[in-house]
């Protein structure tokens, strides 16, 4: 697995990687906005929105060095490499996982068992930034649920009211065919959810410790509200992996 430079862009990866890039190629993106799984004839790259994060290099690997693809966890993707390294994406739709296993299997019956080094994968950058020693496989993703950006641009209001206490009920029922909406909209009820579980605490005279979870659901309804209005479906720390709804 070669690692992109700090100094990644489009122009720093081979011309065919611009293939990658066309809508036909939608199926590759793993995450709207922190990067894609991207694919050329015997290559597969990871391209992230924000290259100079260090656990958001880009990678490039071959594929016939991936052992195996499958599907970990409720949601998440794995990719098995020769070598024993795993990389691991959280969040990746059911169609993304066919589409992407259905890339890297077709590509891999493609380019056979061709040696891994025949070649140079990519060429080092003119620029004076290093790469990383140990590259991290690809980042745990944030945001994955499938949706627009026309869903996204049109139902983000809607999506800030997930996160106003018991206006959530509104997108729920309003803005249900809306995925961006709805994955919002489970972020809200778990915090609604915790709301509730403060007032107990408050009552039973655990004052202090209700007025702790009062911040973190304060902290987090604000981070929520935030990535709702720039457009992103991203998991809130904690509670983002919990689902209630679909």
């Amino acid at each position: 697995m070669e690692q992109l430079p700090l100094t990644f862009n489009q122009a720093t990866v081979e011309p065919d990687i611009q293939e990658c890039y066309e809508p036909a190629f939608n199926f590759t993106r793993v995450n709207s906005s922190n990067g894609r799984l991207a694919f050329t004839a015997d290559k597969i790259y990871w391209l992230p929105e924000a290259p100079m994060a260090m656990l958001d290099q880009g990678w490039v690997i071959r594929v016939n060095e991936v052992e195996s693809c499958a599907k970990y966890g409720i949601s998440g993707f794995l990719i098995k490499l020769k070598d024993g390294k795993d990389l691991r994406f959280a969040n990746v739709g059911s169609k993304m996982r066919e589409g992407i296993t259905e890339a890297i299997e077709s590509r891999k019956k493609a380019v056979g068992d061709a040696p891994a080094d025949e070649a140079p994968i990519v060429e080092a950058p003119a620029a004076d930034a290093p790469a990383a020693d140990n590259p991290a496989p690809a980042a745990a993703l944030d945001s994955a649920p499938e949706f627009t950006p026309e869903d996204a641009s049109a139902n983000k209001w809607m999506a800030v009211l997930a996160y106003l206490s018991i206006l959530v009920l509104i997108p729920l029922f309003v803005a249900k065919e809306s995925k961006f909406a709805r994955f919002h909209v489970n972020q809200g009820l778990i915090l609604l959810i915790c709301s509730v579980v403060s007032a107990v605490f408050s009552r039973m005279g655990w004052g202090t410790l209700a007025w702790i979870l009062n911040i973190v659901i304060f902290v987090l309804a604000i981070i929520g509200i935030i990535n709702a209005v720039k457009g992103e479906a991203k998991e809130l720390p904690v509670i983002g992996k919990f689902k209630i709804i679909s």
